[in-house]
């Protein structure tokens, strides 16, 4: 009796030779390309190697070989496309495996993260354009306004406010805006 391709790939999955597990399971794919177990197993091995990409596309195929694909498969998928940065996928992925299995507590602190960090992704970026504003026009009152919305206790960002509304001679909003730096940070000495 000779082992299949799979199950020798099992066999070095769990003997952690991981890269010929990969190979064995590409060669099982290869003669049984619909066999829906070989998928999942490989998109587990290369999520432990961290060839993302290939997880991804792994899972994916289990995912269209078996649409109603176990929460776990949906839960790797969004780890790997978590580690490749496509937080609104992995999102999505977390999402079905919640409605495949609602009461894992792994797969919903995986969604609240993942939502954590795009929350974190998109402020990084709205600071990031509005620093850009800053350095373009230095007087910018609204791009001020609208960083403080974001960083509302950065006393640095306050006493620029303040300097910039002293250029264009608004100097009673000028005074607010250093007070409030003061208050921040009452050893501030620019402001």
């Amino acid at each position: 009796m000779t082992v299949s391709y799979f199950d020798a790939a099992n066999k070095l999955k769990q003997e952690g030779r991981l890269e010929e597990a990969i190979a064995s399971y590409r060669s099982a794919i290869e003669e049984k390309p619909n066999f829906y177990w070989s998928y999942p197993n490989l998109g587990d091995v290369l999520l432990k190697v961290g060839r993302w990409d290939e997880a991804v596309n792994a899972y994916s195929r289990a995912i269209e070989l078996n649409p109603s694909s176990s929460a776990w498969i949906y839960y790797n998928q969004g780890e790997a496309l978590t580690k490749l940065g496509r937080l609104d996928d992995a999102i999505v992925c977390y999402q079905r495996a919640i409605e495949n299995s609602p009461d894992e507590v792994e797969i919903q602190s995986s969604l609240a993260e993942a939502l954590r960090q795009r929350s974190q992704v998109d402020l990084d970026r709205a600071i990031g354009m509005y620093q850009r504003a800053i350095e373009l026009n230095p007087e910018s009152v609204a791009a001020y306004q609208n960083l403080l919305k974001l960083q509302p206790d950065n006393s640095d960002i306050w006493a620029k406010l303040g300097n910039s509304l002293v250029t264009l001679k608004r100097e009673a909003e000028a005074i607010t805006a250093y007070q409030r730096a003061i208050e921040i940070n009452p050893g501030f000495v620019q402001a």
